[in-house]
């Protein structure tokens, strides 16, 4: 039997910063992370038989 839960605390994740080094927005964070780095909670549950 497994559980695998990802992100359980259901908080915000940031994304990484501006590194646009031209732009007046640079080292800003203006957006959340996308779902394969800490979107929302999810988990799943396995159960092995073997016999």
């Amino acid at each position: 039997m497994r559980a695998t839960y990802t992100n359980i605390t259901d908080r915000l994740n940031y994304n990484i910063p501006n590194l646009n080094i031209s732009g007046s927005g640079f080292g800003k964070i203006t957006v959340a992370a996308l779902l394969d780095f800490g979107g929302n909670r999810t988990g799943q549950i396995a159960i092995r038989l073997e016999f």
